[in-house]
């Protein structure tokens, strides 16, 4: 005879969950010249949980989110909008978090209805999500606290190259989940943008200087957390024309200046990448478009890729002489209304490591 353990109503578990919302709006006229309106929710949750195997478990939630939208004199002089918020828990929403986050967010706008608009915007998150991205790994899930705070004037005057000028800053304090260290970032950002049409030319440039610090952390037993420094200098031009509607033309030209430090690694790199193209309609039924790219330095720009999507850069990048080009070709005809054909060409070249590839593909 077999002796077996019996266990009655082990897998009963009850749940039982009150959820109550109270939205809230008002809008008032303050004296003469201030104009405010106010939107919010509030909540309030209750859940519970008995079983027969364990403890019996409850607890309450509470949380709200609230829009304050004001103006001063005019919308056109002064705007501005406070969104504060509290135990805020929703994956892929405005609040970065499936945790409980809790912070507030703020803008504001000057002169919006003149020829000279301002700007001014700041954040601050607690307990909020992010990702820590490591090159050729899942994400990594961080968590902690994180502001931000910018400031920005623009010059749009009629006739004259429209010019906007910037500053944005922030900070975060984190943990990888798993991970036994915290975690320290901090980035300055300075840009400047400027934008002009001559002679059916539309041109636009600008310049943008970031200084980014890391203390990066430790996801492996026995290696030490990484401090990083690192500084990128953008500089862009762009061209582009419209002839008739039969046609138009572009033109990009980038450059990066990139520098980082690691430990144990530094080094100053440089990138040119020039991009053109046209596209035109020779008949109703056929379509061309033809481009081409350039690269002088494909290490560097790989490294500031790697490095500006979050992944750490441990070692220096490879001093042999880099480069891409590619070119792309197609041509499309309708035969009849709703039924085209089509052929692509796209030829690509790469020096990198010593080594030259190239390829060609059709379809």
């Amino acid at each position: 005879m077999v002796k077996g353990k019996y266990s009655r109503g082990a897998g009963m578990v009850m749940i039982a969950m009150l959820w109550c919302a109270a939205r809230v709006r008002a809008q008032a006229q303050v004296g003469d010249d201030v104009s405010l309106s106010l939107s919010g929710t509030v909540s309030t949750g209750y859940s519970a949980g008995n079983t027969n195997e364990g403890s019996s478990s409850h607890g309450m939630t509470f949380g709200g989110n609230g829009v304050l939208n004001g103006s001063y004199y005019s919308p056109s002089f002064l705007s501005f909008s406070v969104s504060p918020f509290t135990n805020q828990s929703r994956n892929n929403s405005g609040y970065q978090s499936t945790s409980e986050s809790t912070g507030v967010t703020a803008n504001a706008a000057i002169f919006g209805g003149s020829h000279f608009p301002g700007f001014v915007n700041y954040s601050r998150v607690y307990n909020g999500e992010g990702n820590y991205s490591v090159p050729g790994l899942a994400s990594y899930k961080t968590n902690g606290n994180t502001q931000n705070f910018g400031v920005g004037w623009s010059a749009n005057v009629p006739d004259l190259p429209s010019l906007t000028v910037g500053y944005q800053q922030g900070s975060s304090d984190y943990s990888v989940y798993g991970a036994t260290s915290g975690n320290h970032s901090d980035f300055h950002s300075i840009f400047g943008h400027t934008t002009y049409t001559v002679a059916g030319f539309r041109l636009s440039g600008g310049v943008q200087h970031s200084n980014i610090g890391s203390l990066l952390p430790q996801l492996t037993q026995g290696r030490p957390p990484l401090n990083t420094h690192s500084d990128s200098t953008t500089f862009n031009f762009n061209m582009n024309r419209n002839f008739g509607q039969s046609g138009n033309t572009w033109l990009t030209v980038t450059r990066f200046d990139y520098g980082y430090e690691v430990p144990g690694a530094s080094n100053s790199l440089v990138s040119d990448v020039v991009t053109a193209g046209g596209a035109w309609k020779p008949t109703p039924k056929l379509s061309l478009q033809v481009s081409g790219d350039y690269d002088n330095n494909l290490a560097g720009t790989l490294y500031q890729a790697i490095a500006e999507a979050g992944g750490p850069v441990t070692k220096a990048a490879p001093g042999e002489s880099s480069h891409s080009m590619g070119e792309f070709g197609m041509a499309q005809y309708t035969v009849l209304p709703g039924l085209y054909v089509a052929g692509t060409v796209t030829h690509r070249e790469q020096l990198f490591l010593g080594l030259a590839y190239g390829s060609t593909s059709y379809g």
